[in-house]
């Protein structure tokens, strides 16, 4: 994705991974197949930082922690656009994103 962070050029990327995990009880075991969203983001062709905590939104979107620990969130993308926001210092800033 191509975004704007506050007014700054910026790149986000994600991708789905294996979340599979299996559990044991004596010799007997279970499995649990699933996915998870991996993210990853460079501002103003900065070094990429891990995006994590990836949780979607009672209505859609999807909230994400910045590598500095902030959250962010972006709503369901429409026409390959999305504005949503970050958090720095306890304040917002636009973000937005297109494909």
């Amino acid at each position: 994705w191509t975004c704007n962070i506050d007014g700054r050029p910026a790149r986000m990327r994600w991708r789905v991974v294996d979340a599979t995990t299996t559990s044991c009880d004596g010799e007997v075991c279970s499995t649990v197949a699933g996915s998870r969203y991996k993210g990853s983001f460079s501002d103003n062709g900065s070094q990429w930082v891990a995006l994590t905590d990836a949780k979607r939104g009672k209505q859609g979107g999807l909230y994400f922690r910045h590598a500095d620990g902030n959250q962010w969130y972006l709503p369901q993308p429409t026409g390959g656009r999305t504005n949503g926001w970050t958090t720095w210092n306890g304040s917002r800033y636009k973000l937005s994103c297109w494909k």
